[in-house]
């Protein structure tokens, strides 16, 4: 499913504490705090457009397929108070389609875009572009197929992690793949480094960044990866070595439908997501919540004080410093901090 830009159906269901797995006991320990800004991103957001993606104090707004016959930018950045500071085409001579599948920005004024080039005989390759935001066109494009690299970002030092999959020649699925790795690692000058985590070592049939949602997340001491349609959490050090893997159920013992959607790794390494709960068709709730570690569980955030500040709770994009990024109603970021607050039972 794409996260095409319909926000209203974000924001057409509300748990205002937060959502809870237990019925009848609502428990927290933290809660996100009234928001320390809120910028409006009007013209980022645009009908038919994919949701813009926020990445170390941009929002990013792109074209998710731009054909040969089209003009005009397919990339479009905007700073942190809102005004448009960035706009290109991405295009490859000899294309007849160019496909973003996901975008990142490094802390030194670059962006990384991975994606699949169609040339005009039907045939494709799997590309990640480094871009300059000054100049506004690639420093460099590698070639990283049959690896089909769907998501990415970029690690302290500057070198790029992919998430990917391969699969069999000429299909979609990974039904008849023969093992691979699911992660490439590369250098900040394009230089293939590296590759880890075994498919075979993850128990899931979806290919990883199906629906849209996978992502790669870095910390200063960690790289993170979601793979949403397979409900895993996986942190590599920045040497590839495995820190550890967590599973979540995408149906909790009460029956209650669980999808945990947009992720968030703060400097101090804690996990935050945006969760959508339903059960039995009835309305779906959705929340902030924190991967407890220890057990795999995701433990609730109270959200009341962002709700009652007029900026309803949505899907969680990213950090920036101590506080958590978040999409809006009305085409609006906002930036809020998690804090500590006393335990609640109620009902």
């Amino acid at each position: 499913m794409k996260n095409l830009i319909v926000l209203a159906a974000l924001f057409g269901f509300s748990c205002v504490t937060f959502c809870s797995a237990q019925e009848g006991k609502l428990q927290t320990a933290e809660e996100l705090s009234a928001p320390t800004q809120v910028i409006s991103y009007a013209s980022a957001f645009v009908i038919g457009e994919l949701v813009p993606i926020w990445s170390r104090g941009y929002v990013i707004a792109y074209r998710e397929r731009t054909y040969a016959g089209q003009t005009g930018p397919n990339l479009r950045v905007f700073d942190r108070q809102g005004k448009l500071v960035s706009e290109m085409r991405l295009w490859i001579d000899g294309a007849s389609l160019i496909h973003i599948y996901n975008i990142a920005a490094s802390s030194d004024g670059r962006l990384g875009v991975v994606g699949s080039v169609v040339d005009v005989a039907g045939s494709d390759a799997w590309i990640f572009a480094d871009i300059s935001l000054s100049n506004q066109r690639p420093v460099k494009i590698v070639h990283v197929s049959p690896f089909q690299a769907r998501a990415l970002d970029f690690a302290h030092d500057g070198s790029v992690w992919i998430l990917g999959a391969k699969p069999a020649p000429g299909e979609l699925s990974l039904r008849n793949a023969p093992d691979h790795f699911i992660v490439e690692h590369f250098s900040r000058d394009g230089v293939f480094e590296g590759e880890y985590i075994k498919r075979s070592t993850i128990p899931c049939k979806a290919l990883p960044g199906a629906g849209g949602l996978a992502r790669v997340v870095a910390s200063d001491d960690r790289i993170g990866l979601f793979l949403q349609g397979c409900d895993y959490w996986v942190e590599l050090k920045p040497n590839g070595d495995l820190i550890g893997t967590w599973h979540w159920s995408g149906k909790l013992a009460n029956g209650t439908e669980q999808r945990v959607t947009y992720v968030a790794l703060t400097s101090d390494d804690q996990l935050y997501a945006y969760v959508v709960q339903a059960r039995n068709g009835t309305q779906a709730t959705r929340g902030l919540f924190r991967l407890d570690r220890s057990n795999s569980d995701w433990i609730p955030v109270n959200i009341g004080a962002v709700e009652q500040a007029g900026a309803p709770f949505g899907p969680v994009k990213g950090v920036e410093g101590d506080n958590l990024v978040y999409y809006t109603t009305n085409e609006r970021v906002v930036w809020a901090k998690v804090e500590k607050s006393a335990s609640e039972t109620n009902r």
